[in-house]
């Protein structure tokens, strides 16, 4: 078996010249040049070497610390967890809801005169929307039971 790596058995043959008769010319490739450009449409810039600083390197500020965001998202209202919190506790302590009402419109009144976007904004409607309707729902059952309990108390009295 013969080397596969080694030199193969044509190769210690002589090559037959170009001037030999019958044999091929040499390959010559063709000139693709391109024609000179009027204008360079990518300027070339200096390199930039790291560590380095220049007038060609931008300059950023420290990096943020752990668990603080980069300043691009909208400030929450503080109220806002709040105010949602009270309008769901207002569907089981009815206490809640018309707190949840007064701070909701409280801090509707406070974004809208800031101006600012919050990015709880929809907490604070959501629980002012829960506390007006528990309010007004409380209210009708209360109004509810002391009509109730007036007729019953006065067909009781007009039966004695």
């Amino acid at each position: 078996m013969s080397n596969p790596y080694g030199p193969s058995p044509a190769a210690d043959e002589p090559q037959p010249s170009s001037s030999s008769p019958g044999s091929q010319p040499e390959y010559q490739p063709p000139d693709y040049a391109q024609p000179p450009a009027a204008e360079d449409p990518y300027p070339q810039y200096a390199p930039i070497s790291y560590g380095q600083s220049g007038s060609e390197q931008p300059v950023y500020g420290q990096p943020v610390p752990y668990g603080q965001s980069y300043g691009g998202g909208a400030p929450e209202h503080p109220q806002g967890t709040v105010v949602l919190i009270l309008g769901i506790l207002g569907f089981f302590v009815g206490v809640t809801a018309p707190f949840a009402w007064y701070l909701g419109s409280k801090a509707m009144k406070e974004i809208r005169a800031s101006g600012t976007t919050y990015s709880n904004e929809a907490q604070v409607n959501i629980g002012r929307i829960l506390g007006i309707v528990m309010t007004l729902l409380y209210a009708v059952m209360i109004v509810g039971f002391v009509i109730f309990f007036v007729v019953l108390f006065g067909v009781a009295a007009t039966q004695s």
